[in-house]
């Protein structure tokens, strides 16, 4: 009788690949697109085989969560173009921004067709590996996601290349934001995420990579002088995130631009940047993403501590296998914000 070996996936972090870009540092953060890290996995024991699966994966590349027309950016663009205030960079850009607002209208908090893609390929895979898994007639597959569409629509991409694969499957589904959505069920999280001291850390950061000339630089290129001046502090870094999201999520809507009739070209804002403020602001989002859904300044401390309902329904359903042998693959899929704490509780590189 062959022994029993339980299969544990976390899919989210991988490394920051500069994918198809001008600048050779990675700059994309969490939305760096995913791609197959070709890993040689070791092989079971000798008289081992896999037989259950408990995975948890995040959502696949995503639209924007956020209409374009609703932006700061946006708004300001259209106002000062009909003051006459912006110059020509900022006309185009206003361009530029008017054309992601039709590629985004409909695919708002979706996931995009590289997003699609990618959990295809992860599904592929997780078959190729542990197809003893799902050897047996109709093997039970109980499926869990948030309540967003995003993760609903990665379950189904990710089910449709698994039932290429699999005779007569039987799937359970539900909504578990318990389990996977945790950080928005804790308020001393919340506490921690508006009031900690890892505010001033980031200050400091911010400070020491001079974030305010490099907010300056940005966005003075595009509005004339005279209304310029107008502008506070908080309009220039305010107006320079947003428009640092819009360069980060166009790479993972490329066939949705060209699918609407545009070129790459016309969508793409990079070029408003140079790669070391590219470099800059992408420290500083990976610093705030380390604070506040990571390990931070203690690794014991809330922002990972949140991440227990997980780690305890990975324990109990690794012990319901063990004493009932039904569900074969325990599939749940969140976000960011699930795969951070989760990674950081249990000590994973």
């Amino acid at each position: 009788m062959k022994k029993l070996l339980a299969v544990i996936f976390f899919y989210g972090f991988v490394p920051l690949l500069a994918i198809g870009q001008i600048c050779k540092e990675s700059f994309l953060g969490s939305k760096t697109l995913y791609q197959n890290q070709l890993v040689q996995y070791i092989a079971p024991p000798e008289g081992y085989l896999p037989v259950f699966i408990n995975h948890v994966g995040r959502h696949g590349a995503r639209h924007l969560t956020k209409d374009v027309n609703t932006t700061y950016i946006y708004q300001l663009l259209l106002h000062v173009d009909s003051l006459n205030g912006l110059s020509e960079a900022g006309k185009l850009l206003k361009e530029k921004i008017w054309m992601l607002e039709k590629v985004e209208k409909k695919n708002i908090k979706s996931i995009s067709f590289r997003g699609k893609t990618e959990q295809q390929g992860l599904a592929g895979r997780m078959f190729a590996n542990y197809s003893d898994v799902f050897n047996n007639s109709k093997p039970i597959i109980h499926v869990s996601y948030t309540k967003e569409i995003r993760t609903v629509q990665t379950s189904d991409a990710f089910l449709t290349e698994l039932e290429t694969k699999i005779k007569k499957p039987i799937i359970t589904k539900e909504v578990n934001d318990t389990t996977l959505r945790f950080y928005d069920m804790s308020p001393a999280y919340d506490l921690y995420k508006n009031n900690a001291s890892w505010h001033q850390y980031l200050q400091q950061l911010r400070d020491t990579l001079k974030y305010n000339e490099l907010t300056v630089q940005v966005v003075q290129q595009f509005f004339t002088k005279s209304y310029f001046k107008n502008l506070k502090e908080k309009d220039l870094s305010r107006f320079t995130a947003e428009l640092f999201g819009f360069v980060t999520i166009f790479y993972s809507v490329q066939e949705e631009i060209k699918n609407a009739g545009y070129k790459i070209s016309d969508v793409n804002m990079q070029s408003y940047f140079t790669c070391t403020q590219l470099s800059t602001l992408g420290k500083i989002d990976n610093a705030e993403d380390y604070f506040v859904k990571g390990p931070g300044a203690d690794i014991n401390d809330i922002q990972v501590k949140i991440a227990l309902p997980l780690l305890a329904d990975f324990i109990s359903t690794t012990d319901s296998y063990i004493k009932t042998k039904t569900v074969n693959a325990e599939l749940r899929f969140g976000h960011a914000e699930t795969i951070s704490p989760i990674a950081a509780l249990m000590g994973l590189a």
